[in-house]
């Protein structure tokens, strides 16, 4: 089964879709495999960019179940300085934790912070005036900014602490933090910030803060992470390797947690907490990062995968799509393991 796998990988490093990856297949008990291309080994770590969302909402369910919040509260409950506002106290009276989880709050789906000024309600404000209202699922990252500012007010900590302490090291995820602190172990991901610098443009945004076009090498690519919220965010910022992945997913498949069991649920518009159904992820559900990596579950059929790469680290920024490789590597396990 690893050679399979391996050889999947190679065709896809010879096609320039990656210059490093790894992967690992799983069941809810223990590792089926690993194997790795390019420049990685089985322990490398990468940028996880925003499966990020994954440990937010994980981290959010857990808060759930033990009553610190409701799926139904306002996300005003929690951040008392967003009231101070009249236009945001009216913008997100209808805006609860389970419409953030589920990218069903109305909010835009992105917006460079970074490049407006005041604090943080100050900078949402201005965002939020100039999107409009968004209706159905809309995916996006503000959704899980906001979810990220709400456990570090229910836990009354950063939020690299309560990844690190409350939740990696409780349920000893292993190799699963913000901010690495030797950057030379970490897998390279891009070359400057070309893909925002471009949108910026586009949008006739200015911001002169941007990182030249130089590898990026144990900073956060996404560019709200690193240049405003100081590598530390709900939707972005975890750096891991697989193995921690998959422990987290694990969770997902074994624990009988009717709070990990909903997340994983289709809420509607093939969303489920954090998670996304469609027929990328068969017979179970999973998520993608613009960086490269993804994870995917399918408890009916008791596996599931994570791959790790570093797909954009080309000085060219000649990008390639990532479906393919991905959906071939999921189909090819789910067909393995069909019942």
């Amino acid at each position: 089964m690893h050679l399979k796998y391996y050889n999947i990988l190679k065709k896809y490093h010879e096609e320039d879709y990656f210059p490093s990856a790894v992967l690992t297949a799983f069941n809810k008990k223990e590792e089926l495999f690993t194997c790795s291309i390019g420049n990685a080994d089985r322990d490398s770590i990468f940028d996880a960019g925003t499966l990020t969302k994954i440990v937010t909402s994980t981290i959010i369910m857990y808060l759930v179940k033990s009553g610190k919040l409701s799926l139904y509260d306002n996300v005003k409950y929690f951040m008392p300085f967003l009231k101070e506002s009249p236009f945001l106290a009216n913008r997100l009276k209808e805006v609860s934790v389970f419409s953030m989880l589920t990218h069903t709050s109305t909010l835009p789906p992105w917006t460079p912070l970074y490049a407006l000024e005041g604090s943080f309600a100050q900078r949402l404000e201005t965002a939020l005036k100039q999107e409009k209202v968004y209706k159905g699922m809309v995916y996006g990252d503000i959704n899980f900014m906001l979810l990220g500012k709400i456990i570090e007010n229910v836990l009354n900590a950063p939020l690299d602490e309560v990844v690190s302490k409350n939740f990696v090291g409780y349920h000893g995820l292993g190799n699963l933090f913000f901010k690495p602190k030797d950057k030379t172990k970490v897998m390279p991901s891009s070359y400057g910030n070309e893909i925002e610098q471009n949108l910026c443009n586009t949008l006739g945004i200015k911001f002169d803060g941007f990182r030249p076009k130089a590898p990026i090498q144990g900073d956060a690519y996404d560019g709200n992470t690193h240049y405003y919220f100081n590598g530390v965010a709900g939707h972005a910022g975890i750096f891991a390797d697989v193995h921690a992945l998959r422990r987290l997913c694990q969770m997902y498949m074994y624990k009988r947690s009717p709070f990990l069991i909903s997340a994983l649920q289709n809420k509607g518009m093939n969303r489920g907490f954090g998670f996304q159904h469609s027929d990328h992820y068969p017979s179970g559900c999973g998520h993608t990062s613009l960086i490269g990596s993804a994870l995917w579950i399918s408890k009916s059929r008791k596996i599931g995968a994570v791959i790790l790469t570093n797909r954009m680290f080309y000085e060219n920024f000649k990008y390639k799509g990532m479906w393919g490789f991905r959906e071939e590597i999921f189909n090819s396990l789910a067909d393995e393991f069909d019942k």
